[in-house]
């Protein structure tokens, strides 16, 4: 992952720079970005 120190979900531009704790596996807050934009997309 160096030089890197960021983690970006393109889909829903949600990102942290915390990468070590993605990697051992902290993805709830990308899940719930996630739903969030897919909430958002079947409401409109």
């Amino acid at each position: 992952m160096h030089p890197y120190s960021m983690v970006k979900d393109h889909r829903t531009n949600h990102e942290t720079g915390d990468v070590s704790k993605v990697m051992d596996g902290a993805i709830d807050k990308f899940i719930g970005a996630y739903l969030k934009a897919q909430s958002a997309k079947r409401k409109t």
